[in-house]
């Protein structure tokens, strides 16, 4: 049973608790004796506007490189993304990134040479040191479970992940092997009396 306070008054009481805060994993985890391998890493993507208002049914590109393409309709397509891991928590606008983004993006996909920029998009996604995902249990709990490093593939990747740990909060099996993800790699206990153990 895990007691969770919030605003310093209000608490709840839970069995499990799922840790998925991205690449705020180590801000979490530290201050229970965790030292974590998960890094912040800066991306950043433009919102192009076109003419073409029925761009929702067509599909997302995904070639080799940063450059994606997303048409999210009514003619905006967002195009990145940056992966920019020494500027990880940095949440400021890069116009030169977001020109280099636009620039590739309409070497990609020509019909968007005449698109007008109306936004970009900042945020910081979690990698780890060889850039690979882990979900699963807190190592040496039962109760706790940790997910973290997906990287620029969280929005893909993200849902289905969630839906893992899901499935193991409820005592299910994973669908996905939960050795090739093993958290234990990333996460080093620094005091071992922290962290619960296999009868927590």
């Amino acid at each position: 049973m895990y007691v969770v306070r919030k605003n310093n008054t209000d608490i709840e009481v839970f069995d499990k608790i799922i840790l998925a805060t991205g690449a705020w994993l180590p801000q979490v985890l530290e201050p229970l004796g965790w030292k974590v391998d998960v890094r912040g890493q800066k991306g950043q993507l433009a919102v192009l506007q076109t003419d073409n208002q029925k761009n929702g049914s067509l599909p997302v590109l995904i070639p080799t490189g940063e450059i994606d393409i997303l048409p999210v309709g009514k003619g905006t397509y967002y195009v990145g993304a940056s992966h920019e891991n020494e500027k990880g928590y940095d949440l400021h606008p890069d116009k030169e990134v977001i020109n280099q983004l636009i620039r590739g993006g309409t070497e990609i996909l020509t019909s968007l040479q005449n698109a007008t920029l109306i936004g970009e998009k900042v945020g910081t996604r979690a990698y780890t040191s060889d850039f690979s995902p882990f979900f699963g249990f807190l190592p040496n709990s039962t109760s706790v479970f940790v997910a973290s490093g997906l990287g620029s593939s969280g929005l893909t990747t993200g849902p289905y992940i969630g839906f893992q740990l899901a499935l193991l909060a409820q005592g299910k099996p994973s669908e996905l092997s939960l050795e090739e993800y093993d958290p234990g790699i990333y996460l080093k206990n620094m005091n071992n009396n922290i962290g619960g153990n296999k009868n927590d």
